[in-house]
């Protein structure tokens, strides 16, 4: 199943509307499994106040958000090619008051310039966006992990 043509179809009918795009996440929460491996990954990790996560492949800011929403204090970095995507995700965001725990970067994820460590790197779906080898993705992140901070992929 192709993913990206599901989120512009949905995510195109909400532009005017920022606030309803976490219906279109709950939607995507249905549809495609990797959500809940992404929450059993998360409910692992001790995030807290000061902990930095980065949402790589972040689209409309799905994972982000649940971050947000669920653990107080914790700063979220995400990066996408898609500034569309970025856009309405930064608008849903401000609409929801939680944009000052959040900065979203137009950045590939094949030569990340996300700066600083992080907690915890999502790097989900990212092998079914570009042509790499497997892990050669994933291993440009390990510079951007802090020494105790791991990649869910």
């Amino acid at each position: 199943m192709e993913y990206d043509p599901i989120k512009d179809r949905l995510s195109s009918l909400l532009d005017s509307r920022p606030r309803l795009l976490p219906i279109l996440f709950g939607i995507l929460d249905l549809l495609f499994l990797r959500t809940w491996y992404v929450h059993r990954v998360l409910r692992n990790l001790s995030l807290g106040p000061g902990s930095r996560l980065l949402d790589a492949c972040t689209g409309l800011g799905q994972y982000a958000w649940y971050v947000l929403r669920k653990y107080s204090g914790v700063s979220v970095t995400g990066i996408d090619v898609k500034k569309d995507y970025l856009d309405r995700a930064a608008r849903c965001f401000l609409a929801f008051g939680l944009s000052d725990r959040v900065k979203l970067l137009v950045d590939d994820v094949t030569k990340p310039q996300a700066k600083g460590a992080f907690d915890c790197i999502l790097a989900m779906g990212i092998l079914e966006h570009i042509e790499d080898e497997l892990g050669g993705s994933y291993a440009r992140f390990a510079p951007r992990s802090s020494p105790s901070g791991i990649t869910a992929c």
